[in-house]
């Protein structure tokens, strides 16, 4: 608030003016105790303008709070109003892919473990894949090519924590998905060496 500021500029100069020009009279009184320093209290005229001076400085600054106060409930009631719920299908159109490409059917799988892997680091992920429109195989050897954009795109970056995950991503660009429910390995029960050369009974006879 400036309106104090400039009010207390005001005062130290009616102040300072006061005490060059009355040498005789003393405008204030002195109070000495032992063991302790003079202490000046204002009397007379000093007192009434003090307190006209506080009264107009709290005038001031309620008028300026009752004029700041229509400008805040503005920014508030804006900020409000920029929380929006987005719709499915929203984001999508927004982000700059074809609408062509909106209208696409994706997968959301598990990934298995490969053949070469052992761990288990890279397991429990979720992935999208979009379905290949644009598929060409060749009849002599086998090979493929496709000339779809988003052919590998979900093996490369499409990856998620969860499956609620991945399915709220497609929601939100209005993909048509299928969930590929994880395929579960049966556990396979440890066998020893020795089991090759155990008795497992009889053999059966050719005529039966």
């Amino acid at each position: 608030c400036i309106l104090p500021f400039f009010f207390f500029s005001i005062f130290t100069i009616f102040h300072f003016l006061l005490r060059s020009h009355e040498p005789t009279s003393p405008s204030f009184s002195t109070h000495r105790l032992p063991h302790t320093k003079p202490t000046t209290v204002p009397v007379g005229p000093q007192r009434n303008m003090a307190a006209s001076l506080q009264r107009i400085c709290g005038r001031g600054c309620r008028n300026i709070g009752a004029s700041l106060s229509p400008i805040s409930r503005q920014f508030s009631s804006s900020a409000s109003d920029a929380l929006v719920e987005t719709k499915p299908g929203e984001i999508g159109m927004v982000s700059g892919i074809p609408h062509e490409q909106l209208r696409r059917r994706v997968v959301i799988y598990s990934p298995a473990r490969t053949a070469t892997q052992q761990g288990s680091g890279k397991l429990g992920k979720w992935k999208i894949n979009f379905v290949s429109t644009q598929k060409w195989e060749n009849p002599l050897m086998g090979w493929t090519s496709t000339g779809d954009p988003y052919a590998n795109v979900g093996d490369s970056a499409l990856s998620f924590e969860s499956e609620a995950a991945a399915k709220d991503f497609a929601a939100r660009h209005g993909w048509d998905y299928v969930v590929v429910k994880k395929y579960q390995t049966p556990l396979l029960k440890p066998k020893s060496y020795a089991e090759n050369f155990k008795f497992k009974g009889l053999p059966e006879a050719e005529g039966k």
